[in-house]
């Protein structure tokens, strides 16, 4: 098995080599954190993590910009 750090590094220097947009990069990462989640074999440890990487790239971007302005 593949370290999780290696899946995450892997996705993101790939990214910085084809000049993907962010938005690009942001669902690239969450699949690989979607894949983490289904090895969980635990279901509410898997229902929880798959919650965690649920989100939309506009619905981080508001709450990044919305934690940026409450600075």
């Amino acid at each position: 098995m593949i370290p999780t750090s290696i899946k995450l590094a892997l996705p993101a220097l790939l990214l910085m080599l084809t000049g993907c947009s962010r938005e690009t990069a942001y669902y690239m990462l969450h699949d690989v954190a979607k894949q983490e989640c289904r090895d969980i074999l635990n279901p509410e440890e898997r229902q929880e993590c798959e919650a965690r990487h649920n989100k939309t790239y506009r619905e981080y971007e508001a709450e990044h910009q919305y934690s940026e302005e409450t600075r």
